[in-house]
């Protein structure tokens, strides 16, 4: 499992620092790297979407979990 979790005190800043300088990376850009393809922008935005969720109710979400379900509904389509 890979969970996700909220920031913790000052991890929010620090965050901000290495997004802006350009050493962050994108839910998009994660998801990518586990998929071995580049995913869609808006399974990205509905998979950060599930992501503030399950941070704000304090559930834990796995993102490996998330490119798994992408990938069955892609095979499902063909």
């Amino acid at each position: 499992m890979s969970p996700i979790r909220g920031p913790e005190d000052g991890e929010s800043e620090k965050i901000e620092r290495l997004l802006s300088s350009g050493q962050g990376r994108s839910i998009k850009h994660v998801m990518s790297d586990i998929a071995g393809f580049v995913i869609e922008d808006i399974v990205a935005l509905g998979a950060q979407i599930a992501i503030d969720n399950a941070i704000e109710n304090g559930t834990p979400i796995d993102i490996v979990d998330l490119v798994n379900q992408h990938n069955e509904w892609q095979l499902l389509l063909i």
